[in-house]
């Protein structure tokens, strides 16, 4: 494994998102909506529960986390093609 390729791979793919505004935008635009979406829905359900009012947290670290990698992977893939 050479450090070297994925140092440079990695470096490419920075330097053409950065190069791109419709890819900052797309990074940026589709998390901020999820945030404020499960920031509506963890709300009405601690308002309206007890039951779910512990879980919200890990619940929207981990939608949050899968839309970033979910929206990354999709990126990278449409640079292969």
């Amino acid at each position: 494994m050479n450090f070297y390729k994925i140092y440079a791979l990695s470096l490419r793919h920075l330097y053409l998102i950065k190069g791109s505004f419709p890819r900052i935008l797309d990074l940026i635009y589709w998390p901020t909506i999820q945030i404020i979406l499960w920031g509506f829905i963890s709300k009405f359900f601690s308002i309206y529960s007890n039951y779910y009012s512990n879980t919200l947290g890990i619940i929207l670290t981990c939608a949050i986390l899968y839309d970033i990698l979910f929206r990354s992977s999709i990126s990278f893939n449409m640079l292969f093609l």
